[in-house]
């Protein structure tokens, strides 16, 4: 039993660190070749929605506000599926994420035809990436017993730091009370500490995203939008290992109300 849990523990972190390698390359990608629009990071629309509104460009500002209610939609359509799946212990995610691979896949398509023509075109090929994104955001929420988020990183550095501070005071009180303990000693003791392990997460989902933003311009430059084509055969293969050894569905915890009700 605690052999198998580990080995689900590590299909978790391994599946959360390749979304957010994924997430990467995507983000790189659209930024590179969709006139500078985040097709993962809403944060960075926002920004310049703002920026571009205080300089009294409209048209940009609803250009770079285009994504995120397309993103919403995939957080959104993801969320129903997540729950219709929970209610009847369904495996979901494998689903979703050819869905996505799919998504990408007519973006690359179209792009090859559309991309920088003025109007709806350009419209549809941010919205096909964007909700993808959402989508994608909202597939695996929980890895490894820690809330993740796989297409942004600002929430995970926060996280990361947050670990290390615990990380340091737990060094410390643990120095004081044993300070001759051998470095085999100290490995031990921190490979089954919480703090550890989510430093572990943290920090790794930022160095997959990191390293899917590098590969994703660099195949970017001889490619253009094909270079979505790597993602998109990415998560189909992801797609089938899951759909042969699924995570299990994350049960929610009951609310006020129905536990009142029970």
């Amino acid at each position: 039993m605690v052999e198998k849990r580990a080995e689900l523990l590590r299909q978790q972190v391994l599946t959360a660190w390749l979304l957010s390698f994924n997430a990467g390359m995507v983000d790189a990608i659209g930024y590179l070749q969709l006139g500078q629009i985040l097709l993962a990071n809403m944060s960075g629309n926002t920004v310049q929605v703002g920026m571009a509104g205080s300089a009294g460009a409209w048209g940009e500002a609803l250009r770079n506000l285009w994504p995120v209610p397309t993103f919403l939609t995939g957080l959104v359509v993801t969320g129903l599926v997540h729950e219709v799946g929970r209610r009847r212990r369904l495996n979901w995610l494998w689903t979703v994420l050819l869905v996505e691979a799919l998504l990408l896949a007519s973006l690359a398509a179209l792009g090859t035809t559309r991309t920088g023509r003025a109007g709806a075109p350009t419209l549809l090929l941010v919205a096909l990436g964007a909700v993808a994104m959402g989508m994608q955001n909202a597939s695996l929420t929980h890895a490894a017993g820690f809330s993740i988020f796989t297409t942004h990183v600002t929430g995970t550095l926060t996280r990361f730091g947050q670990s290390l501070v615990a990380f340091i005071f737990w060094v410390r009180d643990l120095h004081r009370r044993a300070p001759h303990r051998s470095w085999a000693e100290w490995a031990r003791l921190a490979a089954g500490e919480q703090e550890v392990r989510e430093a572990g997460l943290m920090g790794g989902l930022w160095t997959m995203f990191l390293l899917g933003t590098a590969l994703g311009a660099a195949a970017h430059r001889p490619w253009g939008l094909a270079a979505l084509l790597l993602p998109c055969g990415l998560l189909f293969v992801m797609a089938l290992h899951l759909r042969r050894r699924p995570l299990p569905p994350r049960e929610r915890m009951p609310s006020s109300t129905e536990s009142l009700l029970r």
